[in-house]
C-alpha cells in the first residue's frame, strides 16, 4: 500500500511550506506528492519543492497551471497522475502531526471497508450548544451532516480516540480516498461547487459505498484557514444559497420531498439577517435572495 499526498495551492507559498514541513518530518513518508499550483509564477516554490522531494526519495509531480479555475478543478487534475492504492488530499494551510499518516495507514490496514477518511483537527472552533442545535435542526436529509457531533463526542466526552468513527460527511481539505473509489465517484468539475464540494462529493461516495466514511482521531492535524483567497462573508451569503439548491436538484430523489432545502434555506435566511444587522448592511440579504434566484435557474450539466 502506497500513499500519494495532494496538495491544491494557489499565492500562498508561505502556507504551503509550512504544510511540506510537516510532510518531511513525518514518520511514515507518502510515496507521491501532487501538488496543483495555480500561483503566479512569482510565488511558486518548485524547485525548493524539487530539491526536497529528491532528497527524501518522494515522487514529485508539481503541476503549475494558472489555467486551472478552482479547488474541485485542482483536485480532479491531480487524480490522473496518482499510481498509489490511497491518495489523500490536503488544502495548503493544513500542518500535519508527525504520525498522522502512520496511523491512517494502520486504519486503512485494519479495515477493509473503509473507502475513505479524515483526520481529527486539533483547533476545530468550539461552537456553542446554541450554535450546535441550530445546525442540527437545520442540517438533516441530504444535508445531514455528523462531522461536529462526532468530534465534540470524542472532545466533550472524552471517547476512546483509539476507535475510528463513523462518518456521513467528509472535510475535503484533509482527507483520504483508496484509489478505486474515483471510477465510479469522480470529482463533479461541471457544476462550480466550492463551498459545498465536499458535501456533494460524501453524497455520492455514500450512495456508491454505504457506510465507507470514518474519522481517524489518531491521525491528527491542525487546519488554520488562512484568509487570502477565500470569498468574503457577503458572498458567502449568496453562494450558499446557490450550491444547496444545486445539491437539492442533483439529489432531489434522496431529498425528504424539499423539507430538507427549505429548512436549511430558514436558517440561512436567519444567518444573513444576524449579518446584516452586525454590520448594518442590507447587501446580506439582498444577496440572500440573489443566491435563490440565481440557484433556481442554474442548469445541472
Amino acid at each position: 500500500m502506497k500513499l500519494a499526498v495532494v496538495v491544491p495551492t494557489k499565492n500562498r507559498p508561505d502556507e504551503l511550506r509550512n504544510f511540506l514541513n510537516s510532510l518531511w518530518n513525518q514518520k511514515f513518508l507518502p510515496h507521491q506528492l501532487i501538488i496543483v499550483d495555480q500561483s503566479e509564477p512569482i510565488k511558486t516554490i518548485n524547485q525548493e519543492v524539487k530539491t526536497k522531494a529528491l532528497e527524501l526519495g518522494i515522487k514529485l509531480d508539481y503541476i503549475h497551471n494558472e489555467c486551472i479555475n478552482g479547488l474541485v478543478q485542482a483536485k480532479a487534475a491531480a487524480i490522473p497522475y496518482n499510481n498509489c492504492s490511497i491518495i489523500s488530499f490536503f488544502d495548503d494551510d493544513t500542518v500535519l502531526e508527525e504520525d498522522c499518516f502512520k496511523e491512517m495507514f494502520k486504519a486503512f490496514l485494519d479495515n477493509s471497508k473503509m473507502k475513505a477518511a479524515n483526520g481529527l483537527i486539533l483547533n476545530l472552533h468550539k461552537e456553542s450548544l446554541f450554535r450546535r442545535i441550530i445546525f442540527q435542526l437545520t442540517h438533516f436529509g441530504i444535508y445531514s451532516d455528523n462531522r461536529r457531533e462526532v468530534f465534540y463526542q470524542l472532545i466533550d466526552k472524552n471517547e476512546d480516540q483509539r476507535l475510528n468513527k463513523r462518518l456521513n460527511t467528509l472535510s475535503g481539505g484533509l482527507t483520504f480516498y483508496r484509489k478505486e473509489i474515483f471510477k465510479k465517484v469522480p470529482f463533479d468539475t461541471k457544476n462550480r461547487f466550492h463551498a459545498y464540494e465536499d458535501k456533494e462529493h460524501s453524497i455520492r461516495l455514500e450512495l456508491n459505498y454505504p457506510n465507507s466514511m470514518y474519522l481517524i482521531p489518531k491521525a491528527r492535524l491542525f487546519h488554520y484557514h488562512a484568509k487570502k483567497n477565500r470569498e468574503s462573508e457577503l458572498i458567502k451569503v449568496k453562494n450558499d444559497n446557490i450550491e444547496i439548491i444545486k445539491i437539492f436538484k442533483k439529489y432531489k430523489k434522496e431529498s425528504l420531498f424539499g423539507i430538507d432545502l427549505l429548512f436549511l434555506l430558514f436558517g440561512l435566511f436567519f444567518y444573513a439577517i444576524f449579518k446584516a444587522f452586525k454590520y448594518k448592511k442590507l447587501k446580506y440579504i439582498l444577496n440572500y435572495f440573489d443566491g435563490i434566484k440565481e440557484g433556481l435557474n442554474f442548469k445541472l450539466k
